[in-house]
């Protein structure tokens, strides 16, 4: 049996784009954002989960509960989750067996 947990610190993120005339769906162009990691402002103005936006996760989406005009800036701010690769990072694990047999 053996297990291995390998994580590393969480990628930040920057995506700036206008309005469409429409509440959404927007794309981020990302998944594996981390919930609760966003922060969204519309013309400078910070928005709150749940009263100002909503976000699909798993499909890299925000929705706004209001249209957001053509000429208005967009700004998400997030936390990209990493898998297991290059960078360095923190590892952790542990390999329980049993004694081979001669």
């Amino acid at each position: 049996l053996g297990v291995i947990n390998y994580s590393k610190p969480p990628e930040k993120k920057k995506k700036i784009f206008f309005g469409n005339d429409s509440a959404g769906p927007y794309q981020i162009g990302a998944t594996g954002i981390i919930p609760g990691s966003e922060e969204v402002r519309v013309d400078g103005s910070v928005l709150t989960t749940g009263s100002g936006y909503s976000i699909n996760y798993s499909r890299g989406e925000i929705t706004f509960n209001s249209l957001v005009g053509m000429s208005s800036r967009i700004i998400i701010e997030y936390e990209l989750a990493q898998s297991s690769g290059g960078a360095p990072g923190k590892f952790t694990g542990f390999r329980l067996g049993t004694p081979k047999e001669k």
